[in-house]
């Protein structure tokens, strides 16, 4: 009889994961197989079965992949967009028009925090090197004599302004 506990549990569990791949939210694959989540999420973190959490595993990337294909259906997708009236002319149906935008940005926003190395918009530039500081301060060099020039310019005036004043620079 624990036998078939088993494969009971190993047939449902595979079912929840073929719809996982397919792109189905867990909860919803759950509900499909009449499985509890919470009583899933206990089958996946058994260890025991590593056949099954390796396809659990293979699974998620799936779903991934499927919710990208998502993004694509659901923008192509304008067949609910415009209404045709019967007296001639049309409506665009704004609440449709949003609800799509809104559903492809949570994908989006999911992708790009479950697997952000594929689906980011955020990309890390990644510099490796070292840094010659004797060549910055190389480089300082001509700005620093530069500035000290203008120090001497500006010491030479006032020396030189202090003379036509009568005063020879030092204080009495």
């Amino acid at each position: 009889m624990a036998s078939n506990v088993s494969t009971y549990k190993r047939r449902k569990a595979e079912a929840v994961i073929n719809r996982i791949a397919e792109g189905a939210s867990i909860r919803k694959a759950c509900e499909a197989e009449g499985i509890k989540r919470p009583t899933f999420a206990k089958w996946m973190a058994n260890e025991a079965d590593k056949e099954l959490c390796d396809q659990y595993a293979r699974a998620r990337e799936m779903q991934l992949d499927a919710w990208a294909d998502e993004i694509i259906d659901i923008a192509d997708d304008s067949s609910l967009d415009i209404e045709v009236k019967e007296e001639g002319g049309y409506e665009v149906r704004g609440e449709v028009v949003q609800r799509s935008r809104v559903r492809i940005d949570s994908r989006k926003w999911l992708l790009s925090r479950l697997k952000p190395e594929q689906y980011s918009e955020k990309r890390e530039l990644n510099l490796k090197g070292r840094v010659d500081h004797g060549r910055v301060f190389d480089q300082a060099t001509p700005l620093a004599d530069w500035i000290a020039g203008i120090k001497a310019e500006q010491a030479a005036k006032q020396d030189v302004q202090g003379e036509e004043d009568g005063h020879d620079g030092t204080v009495h």
